[in-house]
């Protein structure tokens, strides 16, 4: 899954043009300088992966309990919901989101955890 999402994420415009000038910066450096960046990444690869794979099991699950609430609660204002969900979104500063990100990735590990 991780992978397919990569994948999907660099066709993106402005996330092929980050690796363009991240290219463009790395061929910049001293080949002392590309090895220990090179060590980073491969470092932080699995991580990165293990975290793209606990927020995709995390969007899985959140959605499985709209759907659910959808049913359950019947027809719902579109509008109320979405301009409600963006005050709120827009009245949280980057703290309380990572705080928010933080959680749900404790939660999706210990549950996988539980599964394995």
């Amino acid at each position: 899954m991780s992978i397919e999402i990569i994948e999907f994420l660099k066709q993106d415009p402005r996330i092929r043009t980050q690796i363009k000038n991240d290219i463009i910066e790395y061929n910049k450096q001293s080949l002392v300088t590309q090895s220990h960046r090179g060590k980073e990444l491969v470092a932080i690869t699995p991580v990165v992966i293990e975290a793209i794979k606990l927020m995709g099991e995390d969007i899985v699950e959140l959605n499985v309990e709209n759907d659910i609430l959808r049913d359950k609660i019947g027809n719902i204002d579109e509008d109320w919901l979405k301009n409600t969900k963006t005050n709120i979104i827009l009245g949280t500063n980057n703290e309380s989101k990572n705080k928010i990100i933080l959680e749900r990735m404790r939660r999706q590990i210990q549950k996988s955890r539980q599964l394995n």
